[in-house]
């Protein structure tokens, strides 16, 4: 997939892990989803979740990095959305954590493609459009 001007991605908090853990940035998902995507956004809750899990020493980074990500909030429409959600996976006997549902249903309101590592907890929701690592990742 070539890169076209203003291709936007939506990224879980996996992809932000995996991008801060690696010595290697070159050989993160998100140096990856660079190649085809010049733009990035994030629900709010994975803001919360990668600062939750950051330490004092690591808040710069995380304050550098979020300056060029579109944070996207969590608003009334989208607890409707994540309400739609869940339903859905009860009548399917499945669940979902809280803030998985948000993060979900916030990719599924922005309607752009969502970058995950974990995509075991998004697969049974139907209408997203998950970007996985290659399998060579």
């Amino acid at each position: 997939m070539d890169k076209e001007n203003n291709r936007l991605v939506y990224l879980d908090s996996s992809v932000l892990i995996d991008f801060y853990r690696k010595v290697n940035k070159e050989k993160s998902f998100f140096n990856f989803l660079q190649k085809d995507y010049d733009r990035f956004s994030v629900s709010i809750v994975t803001q919360y979740e990668v600062y939750t899990g950051a330490d004092m020493s690591r808040k710069a980074f995380w304050d550098h990095f979020f300056i060029n990500i579109v944070i996207v909030p969590f608003t009334s429409p989208l607890i409707f959305t994540a309400i739609l959600i869940e339903r859905a996976l009860k009548l399917e006997r499945k669940s979902i954590d809280f803030r998985d549902l948000a993060i979900a249903a916030t990719a599924f309101h922005v309607k752009e493609p969502f970058a995950t590592m974990n995509a075991k907890h998004f697969i049974n929701i139907d209408g997203l459009q998950l970007i996985v690592p290659p399998v060579n990742e």
